[in-house]
């Protein structure tokens, strides 16, 4: 090969190296139905249930197709499709804000220097909650997540630890739209997830 060609080759594949970015793709599956006797609610559509029966759960759901993505550059989209409620209705809501939206919540994990933990990067958890806005069951996002992590440097190794769709939050918890500055006030916000009303979790759902 002719040399000025090599270094031409070699100046061009090392510009792309550095251009190109990281990227995590995951798919939503939904949660099995199951129906909490202590509480007597829906754990997945976070409905009341009555008999202990799974089956009264069993109607709500979410498409295994749903997927969220997040870049290197922080960049995250979300599209979700199929999302039923308990009846097996698809889900309406307002618009992105209203209090019947439901959320997204994407789970990352720094990896901290010095703490003895970098094997897993556990310890610096950042949860952030993404309203979703539902038409026929329907709906997407695709936001900048820059403003709510300004932190964090070039290079930085984010851990994906969860992802997960959650019903809607009541009684004026998970407050806010999706700017910048709703995104950040929400930021490890517990009251967008007690633990009740998952209706789907980032993974896969087996097949035989």
């Amino acid at each position: 090969m002719n040399h000025k060609l090599l270094v031409v080759l070699v100046v061009l594949l090392s510009a792309t190296a550095a251009q190109a970015g990281s990227k995590l793709s995951m798919n939503v599956v939904p949660t099995p139905p199951d129906c909490a006797i202590g509480p007597m609610v829906c754990l997945n559509s976070g409905v009341s249930c009555f008999s202990g029966d799974n089956a009264e759960c069993a109607f709500a759901g979410v498409s295994p197709s749903s997927s969220v993505s997040l870049t290197s550059k922080l960049q995250l989209k979300g599209s979700f499709k199929n999302v039923l409620d308990n009846a097996g209705f698809a889900v309406n809501t307002g618009l992105v804000g209203a209090v019947d939206n439901y959320v997204v919540q994407i789970g990352l994990q720094t990896c901290t220097v010095d703490n003895g933990e970098i094997p897993y990067c556990g310890v610096v958890s950042q949860d952030v909650y993404v309203k979703l806005a539902l038409s026929k069951g329907k709906g997407s996002f695709k936001l900048d997540l820059t403003p709510v992590f300004p932190g964090f440097l070039v290079g930085t190794p984010l851990r994906i630890n969860h992802v997960a769709l959650i019903t809607p939050r009541a009684g004026g918890n998970c407050l806010g739209a999706n700017s910048g500055p709703d995104l950040l006030l929400r930021l490890n916000d517990t009251t967008c997830n007690d633990g009740v009303g998952i209706l789907g979790v980032g993974g896969i759902a087996t097949q035989p």
